[in-house]
């Protein structure tokens, strides 16, 4: 089971977008957890999973994340991706990261 973390700032644009996240993994049959929330929990949040995904909103917080989540998979979603919901280019991009 591959777990994923999507931040935002406060965890309600990060939120929305897991919904539709979630739909595309069931859709897929992918074996995938996914939570979100907010980047000042990076670390309590972040520290058990496989891959975060930071919204396009704390990609500055990128080297921060990493630096302190060493063992995971950082990586931040594209403006565009996550302002149009292309939740399918997003999967592709877990999937190739994660060797899935």
């Amino acid at each position: 089971m591959y777990k994923i973390l999507v931040l935002c700032d406060a965890g309600v644009s990060s939120n929305r977008f897991i919904d539709k996240m979630k739909q595309e993994i069931e859709h897929q049959k992918l074996n995938c957890i996914l939570k979100s929330g907010a980047i000042s929990d990076f670390y309590e949040l972040g520290k058990n999973m496989d891959m975060v995904l930071l919204s396009p909103q704390v990609r500055f917080n990128s080297q921060k994340v990493k630096k302190m989540l060493p063992e995971v998979k950082v990586e931040v979603i594209s403006v565009n991706d996550f302002g149009t919901l292309n939740i399918a280019n997003v999967i592709n991009c877990v999937a190739k990261l994660s060797g899935e």
